[in-house]
């Protein structure tokens, strides 16, 4: 009983944390992505300002 409450601690535990880790990774790819998204939209935006 008390080994497979443990277990399931643990692969729990495991779950949360790749899904932690891999949340943290597509973070930062999801802010550089946005960067240059509003970089481009930026342009557009004066490319249609000066219009």
């Amino acid at each position: 009983m008390t080994q497979k409450c443990f277990d399931i601690i643990v692969i729990g535990g495991g779950i949360i944390g790749t899904t932690t880790a891999s949340l943290s990774i597509g973070n930062k790819i999801a802010k550089l992505v946005i960067r240059k998204f509003e970089k481009k939209v930026q342009m557009h935006y004066e490319y249609f300002i000066s219009y």
